[in-house]
């Protein structure tokens, strides 16, 4: 079943998928969801990880996108997703950002 949550959490994948922002700045959003941890605090990945990146390659090879502005950040896991991909595409990730919770 597709949930909204991965696209509204923290403002997700709506900040940049928004038909505002679209206007001005057109891209193209992916806002995966998986139902297990991809990478844990020891950096052990799932297959999801792997799933991902080839995902990411699959679309640049079938849509307009400028594989040398890759972006990415996330929250808890999404921000361990978004490390991992930094690694993978070091030459093309542009951007990585972090979003956490104060712990109190």
């Amino acid at each position: 079943m597709w949930r909204k949550v991965p696209l509204y959490q923290g403002n997700g994948a709506i900040a940049w998928a928004s038909p505002e922002f679209q206007a001005q700045h057109p891209c193209f959003v992916i806002a995966p969801e998986f139902d297990e941890i991809i990478m844990d605090d020891t950096s052990t990945a799932s297959n999801y990880l792997d799933a991902t990146i080839n995902l990411i390659k699959h679309l640049k090879t079938k849509l307009p996108i400028d594989g040398k502005r890759l972006y990415t950040t996330g929250q808890s896991g999404g921000g361990m997703m978004s490390i991992a991909l930094r690694l993978h595409f070091r030459q093309r990730t542009v951007a990585v950002g972090f979003a956490h919770n104060a712990v109190q």
